[in-house]
């Protein structure tokens, strides 16, 4: 993963990661011969940061991108969207953990 934004007072963190282009080039290939999925070749994940008085309120956002799509509206399989939605947890509740340490808070 790449940082894109660093965060700031003004600007949260926005990073852009990639999939190895072999891996791609693989599902390319699927799905010309019908599997009804591609894969993504990249994307970027934003990460708001706002402090609203004692609470902090963190987001998460994506954006997959995918070089061809030859309007056949394959994407990522509902199962990899579900996995990538978890993945987006994980790093949100690390982050608070890591967020209430260096607070000195456990709560």
């Amino acid at each position: 993963m790449e940082v894109i934004e660093p965060p700031s007072v003004a600007e949260h963190l926005t990073a852009r990661w990639e999939i190895p282009p072999v891996q791609v080039k693989l599902f390319e290939t699927l799905a010309k011969y019908g599997s009804p999925w591609r894969l993504m070749d990249g994307g970027r994940h934003d990460f708001p940061v706002v402090e609203d008085g004692d609470d902090v309120l963190v987001g998460f956002s994506a954006a997959h991108d995918y070089a061809v799509l030859d309007n056949d509206g394959k994407t990522l399989p509902p199962f990899g969207e579900w996995t990538h939605r978890m993945y987006a947890r994980v790093l949100l509740a690390d982050g608070v953990k890591q967020l209430k340490k260096t607070r000195g808070s456990e709560n």
